[in-house]
């Protein structure tokens, strides 16, 4: 099963222009804003504004996250199979992008009147389809990276890129969001948080069209080979070691950001102070916008992305177990005499918003290698399947996470209501959500990374037997 490309595996490792670098990054814009809006705001909005069980949220949220790395796969592989002679990815972003801001927008819809079926039907069904549509976006633009270049490095600098701009955008939703929310309508929360998604994601529509028209794709797959049976390509998984590896990594740091979801609980029940979570979310981004830089540095002195990684996420997780020793319980009341525990968790945040933004950096541009390794040992270079089925096993470890967290609390007799409302029991397991656990997935996610063996050299060798059988 040849592959037609537009330059053999070696001609197309160029390197990328900052022009093109900036433009792909343009898409981030985009992909970020639908992603990040639901994944801060979403749980909180349906138990204390719409007043949905939180029983009832927990257990949907985590059948449509399922959903979610159920169809990764599928999409993936719908992606890999479509064809254009300007390439496979750019095709998809556009219109893709249009759909997922407007169903992000609807997710945030309060039908007026007494909480009913109607509501139910509603906001399930749009998250429903809300995910497939998100997937369909997003695995294209990460898959754009495998065929804009193949060179080793570029791909790590361009993921840096992309992070940059993802950790900026991330840290301009949690400054501004909740705000604009208050801001807009302080005694409609439903209103404030349904304009505020309309305005971020209006915003952010022209920048997929930006994308697309500032890069160029460079491997170009034949006809042919886009008409591969889709059940061929989980053959590539079979004794895929780096696959493998990375999958491990992606569900353990989707089991510890799952449980990070308690984000607005924390902030309102524990700490006592909603609007700190605004400050903390927007330094902790600004302390990631370091990490893309910090990592094409050691990108030029490390030959294997994987001790990248494995480093980044050791320092998070020592970070994290210090955090657990501040006294965080009620200081963001105003007086309170442990207030300065507050700046010191920011504090430890910061560090290791860097240092994981350098594992994610790590894993989003080992993907499209691992696309160069499934060419080598299977004969197909499936990126997008290779792409979608990693993300699959963060999205699977979210799934359950959200599921859980959302049992739990309506299990503890949860209900909406000022600060010292909530029994100690409650307390207690949002801690244990936002403090214990993701250092627990992080520091398990280590682990993953030691059999990952696909280092500079490896992968310079790969483009050779490519090039060279083509």
């Amino acid at each position: 099963m040849a592959e037609v490309a537009v330059t053999t595996d070696l001609d197309a490792e160029v390197i990328l222009t900052n022009k093109e670098r900036l433009f792909y990054s343009f898409g981030v814009v985009g992909v970020i804003v639908p992603f990040m809006l639901p994944l801060s705001f979403l749980s909180f909005f349906w138990t204390d504004v719409v007043l949905m069980p939180a029983t009832v949220v927990g257990t949907f949220m985590m059948l449509c996250k399922l959903w979610d790395a159920i169809n990764d796969p599928i999409i993936g592989a719908i992606v890999d199979r479509s064809y254009s002679p300007k390439g496979r990815y750019r095709q998809w972003i556009v219109p893709m992008g249009c759909i997922t801001n407007v169903l992000c927008v609807l997710l945030f819809v309060k039908i007026p009147g007494e909480l009913g079926m109607m509501q139910y039907l509603f906001s399930f069904g749009v998250y429903f389809i809300f995910f497939a549509s998100y997937t369909a976006l997003e695995v294209p633009h990460l898959s754009l990276i495998s065929s804009m270049t193949t060179d080793y490095q570029q791909r790590g600098i361009l993921t840096s890129w992309r992070q940059t701009f993802a950790s900026l955008i991330m840290m301009l939703i949690s400054a501004t969001a909740l705000p604009v929310i208050n801001a807009i309508a302080p005694d409609n929360p439903a209103r404030g948080y349904v304009l505020t998604m309309a305005i971020f994601c209006a915003i952010s529509m022209p920048f997929y069209f930006l994308c697309v028209s500032g890069v160029k794709e460079r491997v170009i797959p034949s006809k042919e080979e886009v008409k591969v049976p889709f059940m061929e390509s989980f053959k590539c998984l079979k004794g895929n070691v780096p696959a493998l590896c990375l999958m491990g990594a992606m569900l353990t740091m989707g089991l510890g950001a799952g449980f990070g979801g308690a984000g607005m609980y924390f902030w309102t029940y524990y700490v006592g102070n909603q609007m700190m979570m605004a400050l903390a979310g927007t330094i902790n981004s600004a302390s990631s916008l370091l990490g893309g830089p910090l990592c094409v540095l050691m990108l030029k002195l490390i030959k294997n992305k994987r001790n990248i990684g494995m480093l980044g996420w050791t320092v998070s997780a020592a970070f994290g177990v210090i955090a657990l020793f501040l006294p965080l319980q009620g200081a963001g009341l105003p007086g309170a005499s442990t207030s300065w525990s507050i700046y010191a968790y920011i504090g430890l945040s910061v560090a290791r918003g860097l240092f994981g933004q350098m594992t994610l950096i790590t894993i989003f541009s080992t993907m499209p290698d691992v696309s160069e390794y499934t060419k080598v040992k299977y004969n197909l270079r499936a990126a997008g399947f290779i792409v979608t089925i990693i993300y699959f096993f963060w999205k699977l470890g979210t799934s359950f996470t959200q599921g859980v967290l959302g049992w739990v609390l309506g299990a503890l007799n949860y209900a909406p209501g000022p600060y010292g409302s909530q029994p100690d029991a409650i307390l207690n397991w949002i801690r244990t959500s936002m403090l214990i656990l993701p250092v627990v997935f992080t520091a398990l996610g280590v682990l993953c990374f030691i059999p990952y063996k696909l280092d500079e050299n490896t992968h310079r060798e790969m483009l050779k037997t490519i090039s060279g059988s083509e």
